[in-house]
């Protein structure tokens, strides 16, 4: 048997045909056994009877094995095939929509060099978001301290359809002129906010004008930012103030309202104005700044002068 069938050949074959030597081998061993005691008579066909169906069993498996050993070769063809898939879906870029949304809530949770990337992949389609996204990106890199790649990012903003993003990004980006000392520059940008924006934004870019104008001597711009100030004040009433002391002198009121004004005009905040009021115990006065139409745009500019002082306070009449 052994001479007749190597037995070498059962480590490397498939497990059917491993059964099938297997039963030749034993077919073969019984009957060398036997030898010359069951030679010429009936058991050594009886023998080879009782392992034919054995045989026939091991080259011919059932239906049911036949099937789950094709079902298996499927699913292990199908493998590459949905990692591939995956791996493609995985690559598709996000929708626009989304990515913006994205965008938005991280510069929302302060996380400004995320948000700044995400913005920059937005930015470079040509999808009706990219200066919105432009505009996040800007502030991020902002509040970073990257003055060029803010510059970027708003000068892409300015195209936008929205007179709000467009105007803030002609606001910022004059506040970046005059951090770099040019005044001409930054007066022309706020000029271009000033036509755009509206309520207490074209006011504060109204505001930033004035410093930048009286920071350069241009006596001109200054008047301009003034009287476009004064004629904002009567024409519009604001529900809200920031107010920063109350004092029973006005000398004391007018010193700390001078110490205030220089650092609510670099903020954008408003002008410093002192007032009284009447009350029981007598007369007080109320150092105060900007004018807001509602308590949540008065808390942020109030975040713009973090080392003052302030309260959010509702203008009485």
């Amino acid at each position: 048997a052994q001479s007749m069938y190597p037995f070498h050949f059962l480590k490397s074959s498939s497990t059917q045909t491993r059964i099938g030597w297997r039963v030749q081998c034993l077919r073969i061993g019984l009957i060398n056994r036997m030898g010359c005691r069951l030679a010429g008579s009936g058991a050594m066909i009886a023998a080879e009877q009782r392992l034919l169906p054995i045989q026939r069993k091991a080259f011919h498996p059932s239906p049911l094995w036949r099937y789950a050993s094709t079902m298996r070769r499927t699913l292990l063809c199908m493998i590459p095939i949905v990692a591939s898939a995956s791996l493609l879906a995985a690559c598709q870029p996000e929708r626009t929509g989304t990515s913006l949304q994205r965008v938005e809530r991280l510069y929302g949770e302060g996380l400004n060099g995320a948000a700044s990337a995400a913005a920059s992949v937005v930015a470079r389609g040509n999808s009706s978001d990219a200066a919105a996204a432009a505009w996040y990106g800007g502030l991020a890199e902002f509040k970073q301290g990257h003055d060029e790649q803010a510059r970027t990012f708003f000068k892409q903003a300015c195209r936008s359809s929205s007179p709000k993003i467009a105007g803030g990004a002609e606001a910022m980006l004059g506040q970046l002129a005059t951090s770099r000392g040019d005044y001409a520059e930054s007066l022309r940008r706020y000029e271009r906010a000033w036509s755009l924006l509206q309520g207490s934004d074209r006011r504060q870019a109204a505001v930033r004008g004035l410093a930048a104008a009286e920071t350069a001597g241009n006596t001109l711009a200054a008047g301009r930012w003034r009287s476009r100030l004064e004629g904002d004040s009567r024409s519009t009433s604001h529900a809200f103030v920031l107010q920063a002391g109350a004092y029973r002198s006005r000398s004391s009121a007018d010193s700390h309202a001078q110490r205030l004004a220089h650092s609510a005009g670099s903020a954008g905040v408003g002008p410093v104005t002192v007032r009284s009021r009447q009350d029981q115990s007598g007369n007080w006065w109320l150092v105060q700044c900007g004018g807001f139409d509602s308590r949540a745009e008065a808390n942020v500019a109030r975040r713009r002068l973090p080392r003052e002082e302030l309260i959010v306070a509702r203008v009485t009449q």
